[in-house]
């Protein structure tokens, strides 16, 4: 177990995994570099023409991204369009091939999709070997409590993660990102494997954070989801194909396409999608 004093790539990688607080912060009072990497005043994190290949394949292409204090936006693009791969390098967990990512805050809480913790520690001590390796400081009792309190693990404080279901692994993966009392929170599909009723519990809880001024950014597949967005940023094949408010996609419909969607914001999500798409859109 990672523990004080652990070799640095052993915490980076263990801090990748689990999720938690990370970044690099932008000290204030630099508009020097402020100006010569493009990052805009009040902004928690600013992303800049960010590019990122694997091989030959261009998986994120010239992405400009920028989240505000308190703002929520959603991340929406069918599967394999970038999000992840973006979000980690927002987060710090990848560098960009070109472009920039500036963070003007460490406090950065990351919830991945792929479910990550120590399998043969109890969900409290998860938080406390977790929550060391990802915030760089002791967790105490009280903000482990609080953080199993928030994400409605209380009854299972005692249980090994291994006998969790898949919804309770990613609820204790939503309490590693709360540690620290993070200014920005990014969330790759965060309600994966979560039933109807924590879906809801998931989403009160983001909201109280975000009254408080906490910054949201969250990757999704599901229109209604997106919804509760300030605004939303469609990726396709790597690069931004929209960026402003959800009802925006209705006037992207076409009379010829999607016609058995009766949803006008679906039908403009999924015309946006086929004719952004290389090899099945209009423009193939």
């Amino acid at each position: 177990v990672p523990g004080r004093g652990g070799p640095p790539a052993r915490e980076s990688a263990a801090r990748a995994a689990a999720g938690g607080r990370i970044g690099n912060p932008h000290r204030r009072g630099c508009p020097g570099l402020c100006e010569a990497v493009g990052c805009r005043a009040g902004m928690l994190i600013s992303a800049n023409r960010v590019s990122k290949s694997y091989g030959h394949a261009r998986v994120v292409d010239a992405v400009d991204l920028h989240l505000a204090d308190g703002e929520s936006v959603a991340l929406v693009g069918p599967n394999g369009c970038g999000k992840t791969t973006f979000m980690t390098m927002l987060v710090g967990l990848t560098e960009p091939d070109a472009g920039t990512v500036v963070r003007r805050t460490d406090r950065i809480g990351w919830v991945p999709q792929r479910v990550a913790v120590y399998r043969r520690l109890t969900c409290a001590e998860n938080l406390a070997v977790l929550g060391r390796i990802v915030t760089g400081e002791p967790v105490g009792a009280a903000e482990v409590e609080l953080a199993l309190a928030e994400a409605g693990l209380v009854d299972h404080a005692s249980r090994q993660a291994w006998e969790l279901s898949g919804g309770q692994q990613q609820r204790l993966h939503l309490a590693i990102g709360l540690l620290g009392n993070p200014r920005a929170i990014v969330l790759d599909e965060p309600t994966t494997g979560l039933d109807l009723a924590h879906v809801e519990t998931l989403w009160s809880l983001l909201e109280q954070r975000r009254e408080t001024g906490t910054a949201l950014l969250f990757a999704t597949h599901s229109v209604r989801e997106a919804s509760r967005a300030d605004r939303i940023v469609v990726l396709c094949a790597g690069h931004v194909a929209y960026e402003g408010p959800l009802e925006g996609l209705a006037a992207l419909v076409r009379e010829d396409a999607f016609t058995e969607v009766a949803d006008p914001i679906e039908r403009g999500m999924l015309t946006l999608w086929h004719d952004s798409t290389p090899g099945i859109g209009a423009g193939a």
